[in-house]
């Protein structure tokens, strides 16, 4: 019910053809106008184009009969998605009726056009799991000694996906006394969704199309109270939603497959600055969600509402132990579970993470921390999980001028073997091992 530690170096896949590739421009521009001291314009615009690859063979499900010999899958994918996002805002204070109001109201437009395609393995057979490498360039043998030779040649799938959103949003800070102010906030989306697949990899056959609209409303709501001057209490109420992406916008005959995922937030807390060095941040929170889940009955493809709870508590704790030391740590509890009192997949009962930054001079600074994750299940309701771990993480701050800085990241330091996510049970991804990313960052 865990997964195998001694094939961690043993490669279910290909060493030289299991990689992917990105190519991004993203473009933003922002512009604003004050009309005056208390009212002005915002307007944000931004555009990318991503063209991605990724390629993947992997273990597929492992023969029960023959325990030296497991399946392996494949499947070669490539994404191309433009997004345009134009939002305006009018944002201004104002008192009304004796009370303080910091007003924002706004208008956003959302455009993606995606196009995917994947092309599946051109193989279906069982690998001994002896061999370290099982193909190499797509060429390997099987466990019957017979040669493979895989080019991605069988068709998977063909989708063209185009999303619109038109979004009215508007939203009140109020004064309502010197120790008492409430946020209230609501949102209007119009989203339109239109999905096609088609029959062939060269997107000339139309297999179905789904064409659907949704008009969401989300509100907002808050309060807070100033107990006194260094202490908040705080209680908030919000309402979200989330629309499919990727593999899940594959059009179905039915336009249930595209129903956005919908999400309850509440959550109470309490802000303590303890003294001038340190402050403290509780909460206790409770997300109610309806997510759409893909199943089989009598080889039907079907869709089906799956209703889950998720709730926890939340510490964290950040300042400065000297005036060279500055630390931050967080800790979280949770439980999760569905309509059916089943466990969800991968909700950690705790995580814990900590992080340190020291100064050494005006120019050099270092950094370690750790992070902590407890078991998750990997399906809702099952009993295979992901054991818990604990990752070392460390980085070197370094200030070449006042616009121009150096900085090393170094993760999982110990080369910590883990599995931090996973796909089903055949396929716990593992945590990377030993790495290092260097960046050089600059303003002019």
């Amino acid at each position: 019910n865990r997964p195998v530690e001694a094939f961690a170096d043993t490669v279910f896949g290909d060493d030289q053809d299991n990689y992917s590739a990105l190519e991004a421009h993203v473009y933003k521009a922002t512009l604003e106008n004050n009309y005056s001291d208390s009212l002005k314009s915002r307007i944000n615009i931004t555009y990318n184009q991503f063209d991605k690859m990724y390629q993947n063979v992997y273990s597929n499900e492992q023969n029960e009969a023959t325990a030296t010999t497991v399946m392996l899958g494949g499947y070669v994918d490539k994404t191309q998605r433009d997004n345009l996002i134009i939002s305006a805002d009018l944002i201004g204070e104002s008192d009304f009726l004796g009370l303080a109001h910091n007003l924002i109201a706004g208008v956003e437009s959302i455009s993606t056009d995606n196009d995917n395609t994947r092309m599946k393995a051109s193989f279906a057979n069982e690998f001994t799991i002896a061999r370290p490498i099982t193909l190499s360039g797509g060429v390997g043998v099987d466990s019957t000694g017979t040669a493979v030779n895989n080019d991605y040649g069988v068709f998977g799938d063909n989708t063209s996906n185009a999303v619109s959103v038109l979004s009215l949003y508007v939203q009140d800070e109020i004064e309502l006394s010197d120790k008492l102010s409430a946020v209230l906030g609501l949102r209007i989306d119009d989203i339109d969704q239109n999905s096609v697949k088609y029959s062939d990899e060269n997107g000339t056959t139309v297999g179905t199309t789904v064409v659907r609209n949704d008009e969401i409303t989300t509100p907002r709501m808050g309060i807070v109270y100033k107990l006194q001057d260094n202490m908040s209490l705080y209680a908030s109420y919000s309402e979200a939603y989330q629309l499919k992406s990727g593999d899940e916008q594959y059009a179905t005959a039915s336009d249930t497959n595209l129903d956005p995922n919908t999400y309850e937030n509440t959550e109470v807390g309490i802000k303590w600055d303890l003294n001038k060095n340190f402050s403290l941040t509780a909460a206790i929170f409770e997300t109610d969600a309806v997510q759409q889940e893909n199943y089989t009955l009598n080889g039907e493809a079907l869709v089906r509402d799956v209703k889950g709870e998720i709730s926890g508590f939340e510490l964290q704790l950040q300042g400065k132990l000297s005036d060279n030391w500055f630390v931050s740590a967080g800790y979280s509890n949770l439980e999760g579970e569905d309509d059916s009192g089943d466990s969800l997949r991968e909700i950690p009962d705790e995580s814990i993470s900590v992080w340190n930054k020291y100064l050494l001079s005006d120019a050099l600074s270092v950094g370690l921390g750790l992070t902590h994750q407890g078991d998750t299940l990997i399906s809702t309701g099952g009993t295979a999980y992901l054991p818990a771990y604990t990752r070392i993480d460390a980085a070197v701050y370094y200030k070449l001028s006042d616009d121009m800085s150096l900085q090393l990241n170094i993760e999982n330091v110990t080369d910590e073997l883990y599995f931090p996510s996973s796909h089903k049970t055949s396929q716990a991804t593992v945590g990377a091992p030993l790495s290092a990313r260097l960046a050089l960052t600059g303003r002019f």
